[in-house]
């Protein structure tokens, strides 16, 4: 059965040709927004904020605290521009205060965030108990959220549940739904973050897809006036959807058979199946309803990578545990940081002043209020992000363009203004082996390091770069050169990318901060992409012919940029490395159970009272054409990076 099976089975529930059955959907739906609804204010944007598993639920919480921060300063004497601003727009509950969910299937997970819930009425944690979780098992969760998509939300025991499945699947596309913004936050170690994030966002996507397919084709007039109504009617752009994915730490490569690193390989193999069918749409045939059934499931996920946050900790004189902790504050603050600055960038910039973004020389054209219609064409696929922040004072003495070059540094620790609340700065995920790229940023020339960072694979093949501008309080002065000179930064690293777009927002803390997004599909040759994926292939996927080291040692023979290897001979090898793959992933790995009794447990699970209608756990495993589809997205990719001067070195990992 095709594991799309589920999301047509409640597309048929949820759009009736008839147009009748989405009227109690928005009545439901309206009650859910009441409390965050202004007068007159129904069709302002708003944004919705969805944490899976602990990772994402703790970041959903720091940007909840931040916003709270930021707003809060509105009672004070000294208020900053930022919540004049909000006051004078009225725009705090849907514009920059978004709608938060988070969904985990641990019930003492729930438990926790319902205190919250309870004091901010924003958040709401969703109950979906599930003996034992998802067991750490990407596959379990998968399965999970196709259970719950697959009937009706009423007949789940979850008050919550219901009005996150009217939120997200039943008004998404509608014009009651003011929400532009989605944001699906996750560990992909995790089993409820990366199994069920992926699901729902398809799901999403799905639904909104087949609603716009029926409305063009239909000649049902009940039906075509049902659309053009104030609340049922369809919005005239879908919202858009990104995903922020944390990828884990690896203290001990000896450790990878780990199901965190298993569960991140999976997930970036599918990925980029979903993208290498969405480049070569003619090898992913329609499904029954027309939808693709292996779409990738948000417009872009952005990549964060633990593991080169956690190398910056190394040295210090921290117990164990005190040092986990802190790390993964640090690294969920850094993710809130980005979500916060991409939401403050949808006020409208011609709210600020013109003397804010006309005196650095920004041109009107280049300056954008990130709707979602900017944002589909600046973010997509795979990217990564650039982070550096400096306070008004040091911002005096560091201009801009300074802190944007800075921002590309490897991750970076410093003291915050609270002694508990350090500053990540640097870039999210290391485009090549983390020692060459260090070392680009020791050489004292500027000129240099620029031409050093232009060859990078990830920084050449940039299609687009998205910059958001955090300006500090009133009284700071920046010269119009300095934005010249950034500009320049930005042309002569990222030299091929077809668009460059900047947001000035308004910092809401006594600070300037710069938010770079690096949008383009060579994102995956990052050392790190590459060795969870060999890592994932040499035990899951292993046919036993040859050792799992040998396997990993032919997969770098042909998946290595360095390489002087023509197109063909990449995919030859391809081939031959094909030859010692099974035809499905071995689901074995992932249980200490009998087979069939794992199977029989997580089946059990399922919901649809029809046998016909149950999702086999069978048919949820990542198959060999997925493993060559994605592998293939990386060869095409490498065709156009065998330069003998790319600084590039992959590192296989140790059995």
């Amino acid at each position: 059965m095709d594991p799309n099976f589920v999301t047509n089975y409640f597309l048929g529930r949820i759009f009736d040709k008839t147009g009748e059955i989405l009227k109690p959907k928005v009545e439901a739906y309206l009650e859910l927004i009441k409390p965050y609804l202004i007068e007159k204010s129904e069709r302002q944007q708003s944004s919705c904020l969805i944490g899976f598993g602990r990772c994402g639920g703790n970041i959903c919480e720091y940007v909840q605290e931040k916003i709270d921060e930021a707003i809060s300063q509105e009672g004070e004497g000294n208020r900053n521009r930022l919540s004049r601003l909000l006051s004078a727009q009225n725009l705090r509950p849907l514009s920059v205060n978004p709608l938060i969910f988070t969904v985990d299937l641990d019930m003492h997970a729930f438990n926790e965030k319902s205190l919250i819930g309870e004091r901010n009425s924003r958040f709401n944690p969703i109950e979906l108990e599930s003996k034992g979780g998802a067991g750490h098992l990407q596959v379990s969760g998968e399965h999970q959220a196709y259970k719950y998509l697959s009937v009706a939300p009423e007949t789940i025991n979850s008050k919550n549940w219901q009005n996150f499945f009217t939120f997200l699947v039943n008004t998404a596309g509608l014009k009651i739904n003011p929400t532009k913004m989605y944001f699906y936050i996750f560990s992909s170690g995790g089993g409820t973050g990366s199994g069920m994030s992926s699901v729902f966002g398809r799901a999403q996507k799905y639904a909104i897809s087949e609603r716009i397919r029926e409305a063009s084709k239909t000649n049902n007039i009940k039906l075509r006036e049902s659309l053009k109504d104030d609340k049922v009617g369809l919005v005239d752009a879908p919202p858009f959807s990104h995903s922020l994915c944390v990828l884990p730490n690896i203290p001990n490569k000896l450790k990878l058979h780990n199901h965190i690193f298993l569960n991140t390989g999976r997930l970036l193999c599918r990925l980029l199946s979903n993208l290498y069918l969405e480049n070569h749409p003619q090898s992913s045939p329609p499904s029954a309803k027309g939808v693709r059934s292996n779409a990738f499931p948000w417009n872009c996920m952005t990549l964060i990578s633990n593991y080169s946050f956690a190398q910056q900790l190394e040295g210090e004189s921290l117990e164990p545990s005190v040092s986990i902790g802190k790390f993964e504050k640090i690294t969920n603050d850094f993710v809130a940081q980005q979500i916060q600055n991409l939401l403050l960038a949808q006020i409208d910039p011609k709210e600020v002043s013109k003397k804010d973004w006309e005196k650095y020389g920004i041109g009107r054209s280049e300056i954008i209020k990130l709707d979602p219609a900017d944002l589909r064409t600046n973010l997509w696929g795979l990217n990564m992000v650039a982070y550096n922040e400096k306070s008004t004072k040091e911002a005096k003495k560091h201009p801009i363009s300074q802190l944007f070059l800075d921002s590309l540094q490897p991750p970076s620790i410093s003291a915050g203004a609270s002694k508990d609340a350090p500053i990540v700065r640097g870039l999210s995920l290391m485009p090549i082996k983390a020692e060459k790229y260090r070392g680009i940023f020791e050489v004292e020339s500027i000129e240099k390091r620029i031409k050093a960072l232009a060859k990078i694979p990830a920084f050449r093949r940039a299609t687009s770069i998205l910059t958001v501008i955090s300006l500090p309080s009133e009284d700071f002065k920046a010269e119009e050169r300095d934005f010249t000179k950034l500009k320049k930064y930005n042309t002569q690293i990222f030299e091929n990318a077809k668009s460059r777009r900047y947001a000035i927002i308004l910092s809401p803390r006594n600070e300037m901060n710069i938010t770079t997004f690096i949008c383009g599909s060579a994102v995956c040759l990052s050392q790190e992409i590459l060795m969870h994926l060999s890592n994932y292939l040499s035990r899951v996927f292993n046919d036993k012919s040859i050792s799992g080291q040998a396997l990993e040692k032919l997969f770098y023979s042909f998946i290595n940029p360095c390489l002087d290897l023509t197109k063909e001979e990449r995919l030859e090898k391809l081939n031959q490395f094909a030859s010692h793959l099974l035809e499905q992933e071995d689901l074995q790995v992932y249980t200490t159970l009998p087979m069939d009794k794992f199977k029989e447990e997580e089946e059990g699970l399922y919901a649809i009272s029809d046998p016909k209608g149950r999702l086999k756990i069978d048919e949820l495993a990542v198959r060999k054409e997925e493993v060559l589809n994605a592998l293939t997205e990386i060869i095409e990719i490498m065709d156009h990076e065998i330069e003998q001067n790319v600084p590039f070195e992959l590192e296989p990992v140790l059995y």
